[in-house]
């Protein structure tokens, strides 16, 4: 009987072992798919930047020759 259960126990462990690698490779695999559409989009902004022939402003500022509104 204890060689059955050790055997047993043996088998589980394994089992579960193997299913967590599995879903620890599955894990990294979806990781690298995500820092690669990231990369891609960070690439394709940057060229997008640099081809503007006029600059981004850091933050937005009302301009003094346009009438404010409400008040």
């Amino acid at each position: 009987m204890d060689e059955c259960c050790c055997s047993i126990r043996t088998a589980i462990k394994e089992d579960g072992e193997k299913t967590r690698a599995l879903i620890t490779q599955n894990v990294i695999q979806d990781l690298r798919d995500r820092l690669d559409a990231a990369n891609t989009i960070i690439a394709s902004q940057a060229t997008v930047s640099a081809i503007r022939p006029y600059p981004i402003p850091a933050y937005t500022v009302t301009s003094p020759y346009v009438p404010a509104t409400g008040a």
